[in-house]
């Protein structure tokens, strides 16, 4: 550690410090071996649209709401923003969005369908960061993490990527609660209530 000169001297760990510790030993405890989640070379143009192992998705975030939409499955998914979030950040939404997306792989993998590999596209080039490195500062780490147990449970392979906002209508309307516009461009969309992973938010369960 940087200044430290005792190498028996104590370090510090404050709760958040702890919580993220205990989250890393409970997957290293469960992982089956040396790794924890594969590498494979591939891009969103790889996926294959009637393969059940494949999906996509749009996500995007509003002063609002947030919205997803996964076009192959004619689905969208829309709430206002959730409260006890950060406030004045459209960051912090537009990965809760990509978050969200993300647990979608569990709810079908509790039907029976294994997702294996996702990709998803935002107009929001620091959320896009953020889950290619798995890196962010403290404020989205309940979000990096509540994303990551859903790729090794599942072992879903994800990719995200950047796309232009004008090329994100769908997922944009969503967000904005524009339900009429979106069912004008997809005439034969579902339309759901989005419920954002609670453990993004920051929520313990006891």
């Amino acid at each position: 550690m940087a200044g430290k000169s005792d190498r028996h001297a104590g370090i510090y760990l404050n709760s958040a410090i702890v919580r993220d510790l205990k989250w890393f030993r409970a997957h290293i405890v469960r992982a089956s071996g040396v790794h924890l989640l594969d590498a494979n070379a591939w891009q969103p143009s790889d996926l294959v649209q009637d393969a059940l192992g494949d999906e996509f998705a749009l996500t995007d975030a509003s002063g609002s709401g947030l919205g997803v939409y996964f076009p192959w499955s004619k689905l969208g998914f829309h709430c206002s923003l959730p409260r006890g979030a950060p406030s004045g950040t459209i960051f912090f939404f537009e990965a809760l969005a990509i978050c969200a997306a993300i647990h979608r792989a569990r709810i079908w993998r509790r039907a029976g369908r294994h997702v294996k590999r996702m990709a998803i596209l935002s107009d929001n080039s620091n959320s896009v960061a953020i889950f290619n490195s798995l890196r962010a500062s403290p404020t989205y780490n309940s979000i990096l993490k509540s994303a990551v147990n859903v790729m090794l449970d599942c072992e879903l392979d994800v990719r995200v990527h950047h796309v232009p906002g004008e090329l994100n209508v769908v997922a944009d309307a969503l967000s904005r609660g524009k339900l009429d516009l979106v069912r004008e461009r997809v005439p034969d969309i579902t339309l759901l209530h989005l419920i954002p992973p609670q453990d993004a938010l920051g929520v313990v369960r006891s």
